[in-house]
């Protein structure tokens, strides 16, 4: 399950609004890092070359990319962990659940109402209706 996340990551897929977010914010980092480096140093060189300019825009959209693969999959071991626990949960209810069919007596124990409760039934019952009968006279009185 864990290598078909992986598989899935290498997919190049993101949403937009994320992926643009993270560009942004990839790209202003990349600016006050410049910035700090053009104040310290003495002599700046103000031309950068297509090359590295396409270098750096390359980057700066793979540590965007990156950036959202590694959340996405910090997500998903989660979520893959509780998906594998509810599993053996419920393979185990199915087996219990089994066992309890072939213990037909075990069951038909289980089933039987215990002779107390029987009685308070009946009388709570019996009681019920008195006093719907009550009721019913006093909202006609």
């Amino acid at each position: 399950m864990l290598r078909t996340q992986f598989k899935m990551e290498l997919i190049v897929y993101s949403q937009d609004g994320t992926y643009s977010q993270s560009l942004q914010h990839a790209k202003d980092k990349q600016d006050e890092k410049e910035e700090t480096t053009k104040s310290f140093s003495p002599l700046s060189i103000d031309l950068i070359t297509d090359n590295h300019a396409t270098l750096r825009e390359l980057s700066l959209h793979l540590e965007s990319y990156y950036k959202i693969a590694s959340k996405r999959l910090a997500d998903q071991i989660p979520m893959v962990i509780r998906y594998l626990l509810l599993q053996e949960a419920a393979s185990e209810l199915q087996r219990n659940m089994l066992q309890l069919l072939h213990d037909r007596e075990d069951v038909d124990h289980l089933l039987k109402e215990d002779f107390d409760i029987g009685q308070k039934r009946e009388s709570l019952l019996s009681r019920q209706k008195r006093l719907m009968k009550a009721r019913s006279l006093l909202v006609t009185y």
